[in-house]
């Protein structure tokens, strides 16, 4: 098995083979279908019993004990040894530090899920069974592997919350947990992701590793990167690097992360020096405001697409002859005021978005939460700003981009 160094974690990422297709696919379908009708559930059952039978061995040490019995299991899980065959024994102890530190004892329940998880596995678990819990004692079964390990969460609340909330067992197992958050500073990310555990979530990990790969330019290979260190006389990150590489992640409300938002792009921009680009789309909200529903453009609802008519086309063209050389083409002028029209038929003021201190501020259609960091692209932004009469801001251009669903296939294991 190829040793993953830090410079492996940081720089390379795994290879992946691509989904089954056709019968294939049918054929894996059906073999999971046969491991989920019970001899999963059997097998977990099996191993909590032998959780519950090695409780006493542990209920009995005072606490000092306990921890002196908890550092030779994390050394042995770190170096790789005997893990499966000491997996009950572990659970066992982890349990009792639960128990101790958070007042709480997971029931076999959610050992059988903690289990599932530390075997790659996704586990559905109904409300109230305990997820958070579970997903902690998983946490410190991989996090003592000593491998970059991130619980993945739906929002900053629930991540802050979690980490906090989970803190005195990890430190109980000698490990460190952070968390990090939207209005977090990068000095405050890079800490935070270098502890042993970090809780976040889809976007500001996805945000962070896609930032990350820009910085790291050209040494996004561990050949390469090698060689920078070799004959570099200071041989730390690129500048403002926050993360120390991908490797384990479990993430929680999987079904939301993988199928709900899963090709959900996420953008890094950067600001245009096209100045004009401001001016231009003043221009075109107004030429849209002057034109006729089914007479100039037709309007897709089912797509919210717009589409100029011969007739909107001609206007478009009179009205584009006074503008910049680059937007005076009917392709480009018809574009823009498209993107008007797109701009103030489909998207609604205080649902979509909100105008706060003179700036158009997105509404994550998910949670309901403010987003104002971030913009739509390829200039509807800008046209919704026209739109409402507000300071332009400046045009991004797009840097990087990768959605949910594949940015997790980077991970060398993922669960939830």
């Amino acid at each position: 098995m190829k040793t993953l160094t830090r410079d492996a974690l940081l720089c390379d990422l795994p290879d992946r083979e691509e989904p089954t297709k056709g019968l294939d696919a049918k054929v894996d379908g059906f073999g999971g279908w046969l491991r989920r009708s019970g001899g999963i559930r059997r097998e977990l059952l099996q191993a909590v019993e032998e959780v519950e039978r090695l409780g006493p061995q542990w209920k009995d040490l005072t606490d000092g004990q306990l921890r002196e019995r908890l550092r030779p299991l994390r050394e042995q899980f770190r170096r790789g040894e005997r893990r499966e065959e000491l997996l009950p024994t572990a659970l066992a102890a982890v349990r009792e530090v639960a128990d101790r530190r958070l007042g709480e004892r997971p029931y076999p329940v959610q050992l059988m899920g903690a289990l599932a998880l530390h075997r790659g596995w996704l586990a559905e678990m109904a409300t109230g069974e305990g997820k958070t819990l579970t997903a902690g004692v998983a946490s410190v079964l991989t996090a003592w592997t000593g491998v970059p390990f991130h619980l993945v969460t739906v929002n900053d609340y629930l991540a802050e919350r979690d980490a906090k909330w989970m803190e005195p067992l990890f430190a109980a197992c000698d490990l460190s947990v952070g968390y990090v958050t939207g209005a977090m500073a990068p000095v405050d990310r890079r800490n935070n992701y270098r502890r042993d555990i970090t809780y976040t979530t889809s976007k500001e990990i996805t945000a962070d590793f896609l930032r990350d790969r820009l910085r790291l330019g050209q040494y996004t290979d561990v050949v390469r990167w090698r060689v920078h260190q070799r004959f570099r006389l200071n041989g730390s990150l690129p500048d403002g690097v926050v993360m120390r590489g991908l490797h384990s992640a479990i993430i929680d409300e999987a079904d939301s992360v993988l199928i709900d938002e899963a090709v959900t792009p996420l953008i890094i921009s950067g600001l245009s020096d096209e100045a004009v680009l401001k001016d231009i789309h003043s221009r075109a909200a107004a030429v849209a405001g002057g034109l006729v529903q089914g007479t100039d453009y037709t309007v897709n609802l089912r797509y919210r697409e717009v589409e100029l008519l011969p007739p909107g086309r001609r206007l478009v063209r009179t009205a584009a002859e006074q503008w910049e050389d680059r937007w005076r083409s009917p392709a480009n002028a018809g574009e823009l005021v498209e993107q008007a029209l797109t701009a103030q038929l489909f998207f609604i003021r205080d649902k979509h978005y909100v105008v706060h201190e003179n700036k158009v501020v997105i509404v994550d259609e998910y949670t309901g939460r403010l987003m104002p960091n971030r913009k739509w692209r390829h200039g509807l932004h800008q046209a919704i700003e026209a739109k409402e009469g507000v300071s332009l801001t400046a045009a991004d251009t797009t840097l990087a981009r990768m959605s949910f669903q594949r940015f997790y296939r980077l991970f060398r294991t993922w669960v939830g």
